[in-house]
């Protein structure tokens, strides 16, 4: 009998696949470093790699990790492309787990758009999948993210247990990257309070209420960048938090300084 080659060895003598594997934890390293540039690179160079083979489920996953990063660089409607090519492919070769990341992160791009009914039916529905496969680090994710759905549609009472069920999961499971962000969303939460509570108040700097709400969501979000595993858009939305909190709280200088680092 011939040995079966090695995927390295397979790599070597041109196997696109693996090849392609290959590009997609380059990418997947560079965006969750906040590299996006070369995470698109890698990413449209094994989505050629897939297409060349004609290899559905990883053409599907391939274009699912494209509508990643292209999320992040806000780049909508070339997400929006690739999404639903991901979502359509998932679903004609019966890929649950590929179907569940596609939803989502159409869940997340209709969050960015203003659609939040759409969103938050997408967001359920990965949420059932990845339920059903006991895929722990989807459901928190989801979880969050739906939270923040509904908290912009003001289901306030729906959003605090979603996001519960969201850090449940992440600290039982000791996901950093799942901690993160619900810490996160927490902190916005939060900082929406206070606003709220800002608006009902004539000195809303000596409020004992306001001041205990925004010391909270600083200490939420001070938890966040002491993590270690964050990706680095969970550690800029959290000092963009903490600059929310330092304007609020009259702290001018300190909320430049944090939207500077921000910025940067």
């Amino acid at each position: 009998n011939i040995p079966r080659a090695t995927r390295i060895k397979r790599i070597l003598i041109g196997d696109p696949v693996n090849l392609g594997r290959a590009h997609l934890l380059l990418g997947l390293i560079a965006n969750g470093s906040g590299q996006s540039a070369e995470a698109l690179k890698h990413y449209t160079v094994a989505l050629a790699l897939y297409e060349q083979n004609d290899s559905l489920r990883e053409i599907a996953i391939a274009c699912c990790d494209l509508g990643d990063v292209y999320l992040r660089r806000g780049e909508y409607l070339q997400a929006q492309a690739v999404l639903r090519r991901s979502l359509s492919l998932a679903e004609r070769i019966g890929d649950f787990p590929v179907i569940g990341f596609a939803l989502g992160n159409l869940g997340v791009l209709n969050i960015r758009m203003g659609n939040l009914v759409e969103s938050e039916k997408e967001f359920r529905q990965a949420i059932s999948l990845v339920e059903h496969m006991d895929d722990l680090a989807s459901v928190s994710i989801w979880h969050t993210y739906l939270a923040s759905a509904l908290q912009e549609q003001g289901k306030l009472s729906d959003a605090g247990s979603t996001v519960y069920r969201a850090l449940t999961v992440a600290r039982i499971m000791h996901l950093a990257p799942c901690l993160g962000p619900a810490l996160v969303t927490i902190a916005n939460m939060r900082v929406a309070y206070a606003m709220i509570l800002i608006s009902k108040v004539n000195n809303s700097h000596h409020d004992p209420e306001i001041s205990k709400v925004l010391r909270s969501a600083k200490n939420t979000t001070k938890r966040v960048l002491a993590l270690e595993g964050i990706e680095a858009e969970t550690r800029t939305e959290a000092q963009l938090v903490l600059s929310q909190v330092a304007l609020l709280s009259g702290e001018l200088d300190v909320a430049k300084s944090y939207v500077l680092q921000t910025l940067e």
